[in-house]
């Protein structure tokens, strides 16, 4: 079980983002990638450490990474809001990054917060639009 700390939106987006980053990474520099079932489980840890437990239709089970990591600018520096839109819903929203915005959507469970679902939008005066966590 990786160690996350749950009780704060802002806290669960960056360590979900670095750990998404760091298994990225690790991903590209070896040989067999994805072929490594040792990977496929740490994915999985990752989703299940910091997501919302729910089906995820293409992502579940369906592995893939980016060079450079998807999640790489996903830093303190680049978090342009964070929102607490009721008692259990919060938005955590970075700077535009390689030309869109994204919105982290952060539930409150039982056991913390969780990312629920990600979205984004290239210009201020466009809707958020969903996106598949990873992509």
């Amino acid at each position: 079980m990786i160690n996350a700390k749950l009780d704060d939106p802002r806290a669960v987006v960056l360590a979900f983002a670095n750990a998404y980053t760091q298994w990225e990474s690790r991903v590209a520099r070896t040989r067999d990638g994805l072929r490594n079932s040792d990977f496929q489980n740490q994915i999985t840890e990752i989703i299940r450490s910091y997501c919302t437990n729910k089906k995820r239709a293409y992502v579940d089970g369906v592995y893939s990474y980016a060079q450079p990591p998807v999640y790489e600018q996903v830093v303190e520096a680049n978090i342009s809001n964070v929102e607490q839109v009721t008692r259990t819903r919060a938005y955590v929203d970075m700077k535009k990054l390689q030309g869109n915005a994204y919105r982290f959507v952060v539930l409150k469970k039982k056991d913390g917060w969780r990312i629920d679902s990600v979205k984004w939008r290239f210009s201020d005066n466009d809707e958020w639009k969903n996106t598949l966590i990873g992509s």
